[in-house]
Order: structure tokens, then C-alpha cells, then sequence
């Protein structure tokens, strides 16, 4: 499996796969929480999930988050600013430059 794994929409993640991703079209909770655990198992380095289907699984991400990897970043709603996804995208960008440059 790759380093990289996205987990989304198949409208949202398809691209990734150009990208050398692995991705996991999914739309249920039961399949959003497979993929999520299958990432896992396969020692992913990065894992980026669709904000509505952080929402689904943000218990058991937010407990991950405490280990060093996988790194999971939440995919922002396309346009809107204030989502989760853009606030987590905006933080990550932050601690790795030291300033807010978007």
C-alpha cells in the first residue's frame, strides 16, 4: 500500500490516484470505517479523509491523532473557509513554515 491513502467521495478523491495515492471511494460510515482501519493496518504515513466523512469517524481520528503517524489531515469542503478541513490544512501549514501564509 502506499505511504499516501485518501479516503473520500470517489467525485472528491479520484485525482489522488494520479498522484501515487491509494484511495478508498467510499459513501457508508461501515465503509468509511474499514478504509480508515485498512489504512492503519497498512502502515500509512498520511491519511487525507473528506470532511463529512471526518465527521462520521472523528472519535476513533481523534484518538489516532495522539500517535506520531499516521498524520491524517481532513479534505476541506470545496469553498467554504471556515470548514474543519481548512482550519486543519491552515494549522498544518502554520506549525511547518512558522507563519500563516494562506
Amino acid at each position: 500500500m502506499s505511504d499516501l491513502v485518501v479516503i473520500g467521495e470517489e467525485y472528491h478523491i479520484g485525482m489522488w490516484s494520479a498522484l501515487g495515492a491509494e484511495i478508498f471511494p467510499v459513501s457508508t460510515e461501515e465503509e468509511t470505517k474499514a478504509a480508515l482501519s485498512s489504512a492503519i493496518k497498512s502502515q500509512a504515513k498520511i491519511i487525507l479523509i473528506s470532511e463529512r466523512l471526518y465527521k462520521i469517524c472523528e472519535v476513533e481520528i481523534m484518538k489516532m491523532r495522539k500517535q506520531s503517524l499516521p498524520a491524517i489531515l481532513v479534505l476541506p469542503l470545496p469553498g467554504e473557509e471556515d470548514s474543519i478541513g481548512s482550519v486543519g490544512i491552515r494549522q498544518a501549514m502554520r506549525t511547518a513554515v512558522g507563519v500563516d501564509i494562506l
